[in-house]
């Protein structure tokens, strides 16, 4: 305003002036003008002077700028078409403002992280984001439907509105990116018992909507939360974990919360899988997985005692520390029938390897009695012979000897064998009739078991022994199909069955009886040998041909691993006879669970392809091959060796328990006897892989079939004592084998134990 005053006197001050200029001429004293405005001092000339003006690109007087025709009103930093500076408010975003009126510099509620919206501009030039609405945020934004960016909902806010204000009968209303989403509304009434939670529903049938008695937060530790009739909840059946009453549930209830041995502390298991607790010599502490309290002596003559601040035995022979495989430190040798053979000349022993590098000090006892006690260098085997125990050697008939195993102790872990009997020649004479087995350590064993054996032959009976570690096992024989036909005697019966109680260091020994065939029918094997704490299981022969028509016949032994061991894959592979020459063997499928179907690699001609029933078992061969046999479901698989007369003139029928791949190690220390005139190991590996024989890289493999694996057979040294070492970055197995005139042994050279 100031300044189009300042204009206005100016212009008529020059007015003025002009006026003044002429001396007045041509005014009348009423006002009035006579002068025509013609200038007459030069006689020729009007006066045209220009005014000042805006626009004319001369900054005059009262003017902020003047750009002349660069003057605007609608370009930004311009001066403005009244001559003065831009500024905020004029409706152009200026340098400097964020925007201007409607200039929002290309701004948008989406371009500023916005879901939508309106954006303004702010008075001082900023921007004004209270139009733009966020989806997601909680808060359904927007004032009217038909306004940019409006939310007809937003995460729980629905804008008071739920499935029966829109019309529909029951169901929950729900938003889905910042709409009404009206899928989960009904228009017909819930039904209570359709298994489907509806409405006002806490449940139907099984439906609990996720909920639990635990998930209800009322205090409830478990149980089984149920739905009554009406669809609400039923908390009849949930538990609370230390009110001193085992509810549903629960496993068990001993009054408080508390991890001990008589029930974890959240009442889920017998007992607190990390609780133990020393009691002298004793060790009582709750099984990896809780399901029931171990009790392990910590005993001295194993080099062990009990450490009162973790509970448990300490030691390199205590449980945590063993693992489980054929090392270990506690066995129970068993004297198995072998009633042909009446020289004195020829032993019971046993042989144990001492795979550490410290002095094992090994004590054997019978029951109460102290047989011998022997100290076996590191590194070394000991040879032990012991007395017969012709109560089982001898026997006719089915029979339970009282303390009829010894019991074999080591303060290191050992390998031990035993030979039934020792020698193959003593006294002049030959023995005629051997085997050896690899016993497995008393930590290994559990009250799961298959029976190998074989048939009848020429009256002579198969067997099996069982010998107790604890007092009071009770153990439960269920015969197979061809396991029925047995001399009675003990508690069982002449079809095979029986419930027997043993104690520890008892030994029951059933004998199959002759059923008539050749081959005779009556074979023991497939029958099922369970206990209710664990033991050892023996199978074998007293005396057989291999097959049932080459002679000539021999003792059969050997250690059988708990079916929880077995597998659904393993390789097997003929023996050598001498270091050049291969000889032909038999081979026997076992089932442990019906309808079992096998498939081999590579294929063998008219082998069998499947078994129907537990105990069921086919046999292959004479075969002169290795193969892997593949089975659908665990199978226990043994190889025999055929009797002398069938060619290579040394050995009679053995028979070795083939170990399943997957309990293959990376390491073994086994054992040969050097008393027999040649001894093998069969070698199955990962092909490519590289395996040492006592410090030499093993050579001579053939691939078996398309399996991946390979085999190799290997004549051992008889120098030393016996004893080897086999050692690759892979994992692989062996099995061990030696002749002597009329007699042979066989014998998985160790393995893992691992369920």
């Amino acid at each position: 305003m100031k300044r189009h005053t300042f204009a206005i006197l100016s212009v008529l001050a020059m007015l003025a002036t002009a006026c003044g200029s002429h001396g007045g001429v041509g005014a009348n004293d009423n006002g009035n003008t006579n002068d025509n405005g013609n200038t007459n001092d030069n006689g020729n000339t009007n006066d045209n002077e220009t005014l000042p003006s805006c626009g004319d690109s001369v900054l005059d007087p009262g003017e902020e700028c003047d750009d002349g025709a660069l003057n605007s009103d609608t370009a930004p930093d311009a001066c403005r078409l009244d001559c003065t500076f831009p500024t905020c408010g004029d409706g152009v975003a200026d340098t400097g403002e964020v925007c201007d009126g409607s200039d929002l510099r290309g701004s948008s509620c989406t371009s500023e992280g916005y879901t939508g919206g309106d954006m303004a501009c702010a008075s001082d030039c900023t921007l004004d984001d209270s139009g733009c609405t966020t989806c997601g945020d909680g808060v359904a934004e927007g004032a009217n439907p038909g306004d940019s960016g409006y939310e007809s909902c937003d995460g729980t806010d629905l804008r008071g509105q739920d499935c029966a204000s829109l019309g529909h009968v029951w169901g929950d209303l729900a938003c889905l990116g910042c709409q009404v989403d009206e899928s989960g509304c009904y228009d017909t009434q819930p039904v209570c018992g359709n298994n489907v939670i509806e409405d006002v529903e806490e449940c139907d049938g099984t439906d609990m909507g996720g909920q639990t008695c635990v998930s209800l937060g009322e205090g409830f530790t478990g149980g089984n939360l149920g739905c009554t009739g009406g669809c609400l909840l039923d908390r009849s059946d949930c538990a609370v974990c230390g009110n001193g009453m085992q509810e549903t549930g629960e496993v068990c209830d001993d009054g408080n919360t508390v991890d001990d041995l008589t029930c974890a502390g959240n009442c889920l298991t017998a007992c607190a899988p990390s609780y133990a607790e020393c009691n002298g010599d004793t060790s009582t502490f709750c099984a990896w997985d809780g399901s029931a309290v171990v009790t392990e002596y910590c005993d001295p003559l194993q080099g062990m005692g009990c450490n009162a601040n973790t509970g448990r035995c300490d030691g390199l022979c205590a449980m945590s520390q063993l693992g489980r495989s054929y090392i270990g430190c506690d066995y129970y040798p068993t004297v198995t029938n072998n009633g042909l053979l009446v020289s004195t000349a020829f032993s019971f022993a046993v042989a144990v390897s001492n795979s550490t590098q410290a002095v094992a000090n090994v004590t054997v006892t019978r029951g109460a009695n102290t047989i011998t006690s022997v100290a076996v260098p590191a590194g070394d085997v000991a040879v032990i012979t012991l007395p017969w125990v012709n109560s089982l050697k001898s026997s006719t008939s089915t029979v339970l000897v009282t303390d009829g195993a010894y019991r074999l102790r080591s303060d290191n872990p050992v390998t031990v064998y035993q030979y039934n009997p020792l020698e193959y020649t003593a006294g002049g004479g030959f023995s005629y009739t051997n085997d050896a087995a690899l016993l497995l350590p008393v930590n290994t064993w559990t009250g799961n078991y298959m029976v190998v054996s074989r048939n009848v032959w020429s009256g002579y009976p198969g067997l099996y022994a069982v010998t107790a570690m604890e007092d009071n096992t009770t153990v439960t024989l269920t015969p197979s199909a061809s396991g029925g036909i047995v001399r009675a005697g003990a508690g069982v019966a002449a079809n095979g069955t029986g419930t027997i109680v043993l104690h520890q260091g008892d030994v029951l020994q059933v004998l199959s009886n002759a059923g008539g065939g050749a081959p005779d029918i009556s074979d023991l094997t497939g029958t099922l040998v369970t206990a209710d704490k664990p033991v050892q299981v023996i199978g074998g022969h007293e005396c057989t041909d291999i097959p049932y028509n080459v002679t000539w016949c021999d003792h059969l032994e050997e250690s059988i691993p708990p079916i929880e061991t077995l597998g659904d894959e393993y390789l097997v592979a003929s023996p050598l006879i001498n270091a050049t020459t291969t000889k032909a063997m038999l081979v026997r499928v076992i089932a442990t669970q019906p309808n079992t179907t096998i498939v081999y690699d590579p294929p063998q001609s008219g082998a069998p392809t499947s078994l129907t029933s537990v105990g069921d078992y086919f046999e292959i061969g004479p075969v002169d091959a290795a193969f892997q046999i593949t089975a659908s479901q665990d199978v226990i698989v043994v190889q025999y060796m055929q009797g002398q007369a069938a060619g290579g003139g040394t050995g009679d029928p053995a028979m070795a328990i083939a170990v399943p791949s997957r309990q293959y190690r990376s390491s073994y220390l086994f054992h040969a006897p050097t008393n027999y005139e040649a001894n093998y190991v069969n070698i199955t590996a990962p092909t490519g892989a590289s395996v040492t024989l006592d410090g030499a890289v093993v050579t001579g493999w053939t691939a078996v079939g398309t399996t991946g694996y390979s085999v190799a057979r290997v004549q051992l040294s008889n120098a030393g004592t016996g004893n080897h070492i086999m050692e690759s970055t892979d994992q692989f197995g062996i099995s061990v084998y030696g002749y002597g005139q009329y007699t042979s042994f066989w014998y998985p050279g160790g393995l893992n134990l691992s369920d």
